[in-house]
């Protein structure tokens, strides 16, 4: 009867000691390590000037030269730009129609 709880006793403690070192591979493998946080990383803008904006407020995220005054690169992009600003609903609505097939 003493060998029978002394074999019990020692599988407990080997139960004990494997569980134990498992738990620790767990604790150093993942509880120890400390976070690593990516650097933030300025990045570089050639143009003389340039701007990041939320579109759903409005607000500026970052700018370079925001209030500087620049000559515009050419009379066709303000011209393309004024077109889509002025038709934008009727083109947008157009161009679903037709992708969609429901406009010939």
């Amino acid at each position: 009867m003493a060998l029978i709880k002394s074999a019990n006793a020692a599988a407990l403690a080997l139960g004990y000691a494997v569980s134990a070192g498992l738990l620790m591979t767990v604790v150093l493998a993942f509880g120890v390590a400390t976070p690593s946080y990516a650097a933030i990383v300025t990045p570089t803008v050639d143009a003389q000037a340039a701007a990041v904006v939320d579109v759903q407020t409005g607000q500026v995220l970052a700018d370079k030269n925001g209030n500087k005054r620049i000559p515009i690169a050419s009379i066709s992009k303000l011209l393309t730009v004024y077109l889509v600003e002025s038709l934008k609903a009727h083109v947008t609505q157009r161009l679903v129609a037709l992708v969609w097939g429901l406009q010939s």
